[in-house]
């Protein structure tokens, strides 16, 4: 059974279990998409799009098994680095993920053996709530 669009089903399977690989350092998420450390320090948020060709039609089992990579790559990388969630169309997926930098992201998909083929830096968050 597939989760419909929009259902919290469909989008589970990317977090990290639910719980912040920053283990509670970071004090609050400012607007312009950076988290502030309890020590000071920004860890920015970064947009990687990913080309899986044929990724909206991969199975439960295909999307599990690439999770678990990846997951088992963030562990090893420490908690610098965190997957917030993603978002899969018919042949990319689009990853948010706290990174210190574009390095640790490339790091982390070599080690997972996923592809990386752009990483952009989050200067601004917007939300509609803050304009009306």
């Amino acid at each position: 059974m597939h989760a419909a669009v929009g259902d919290h089903r469909a989008e589970g399977w990317m977090r990290p279990f639910g719980r912040s690989v920053l283990r509670g350092r970071a004090d609050h998420r400012h607007p312009d998409g950076i988290v502030r450390t309890k020590k000071g320090g920004n860890v920015p948020k970064f947009v990687i799009e990913r080309e899986v060709p044929g990724a909206g039609r991969m199975t439960d089992a295909e999307i599990r098994e690439a999770s678990l990579k990846s997951l088992e790559a963030l562990r090893q990388l420490g908690p610098e680095i965190q997957w917030i969630h993603s978002y899969v169309t018919d042949d990319k997926i689009y990853c948010i993920y706290y990174s210190p930098d574009e390095d640790a992201i490339r790091e982390h998909a070599r080690l997972a053996g996923i592809p990386v083929d752009r990483v952009a830096a989050v200067r601004r968050l917007l939300d509609p709530a803050n304009y009306v």
